[in-house]
């Protein structure tokens, strides 16, 4: 919850600031806490990087440092609520004209299901982009000699 409301102090600042510190945090969330898990430290490394991407952004240092030190959590437990009343259970989960999608999915079912939305209220779906999403190769695993490779 703590990096949730750190981040939405920093997002009411600057979207791109925020985004910025999204980016950072899920790069380095096994970090946190360092060798002992530590919850208080984790917590102040969240603080930091958010006040980092903040000043790098030329955010009001003195709104986002008051918002960070309130730690409000009420925005983040109503939408906990609306969730629960929509019966989400895991993350992701979209919504897309009424469909729950629950779980990863590949983004080319997500973007499939928002064109049939978008088609069934008669409008035409965007173009596709053209930049092609790279994924990462699959695991080579190299055929031992000594095994069967018939299996």
């Amino acid at each position: 919850m703590h990096a949730a409301v750190d981040t939405d102090c920093l997002g009411a600042e600057s979207a791109p600031a925020y985004w910025a510190a999204v980016d950072q945090i899920h790069a380095h969330a096994a970090e946190y806490g360092g060798k002992e898990r530590s919850l208080v430290k984790a917590q102040q490394e969240l603080d930091a990087i958010v006040t980092d991407e903040g000043h790098a952004f030329h955010v009001d240092a003195s709104a986002l440092e008051a918002c960070i030190k309130k730690q409000d959590t009420t925005k983040q437990n109503a939408s906990v609520r609306s969730g629960v009343e929509l019966g989400v259970s895991k993350t992701p989960t979209f919504f897309i004209n009424g469909a729950k999608i629950d779980g990863a999915v590949p983004i080319s079912f997500v973007f499939e299901m928002v064109d049939n939305a978008l088609k069934a209220e008669g409008r035409v779906p965007p173009t596709p982009h053209q930049e092609k999403l790279v994924s990462p190769e699959p695991p080579h695993f190299p055929i031992n000699a000594n095994t069967d490779s018939s299996r």
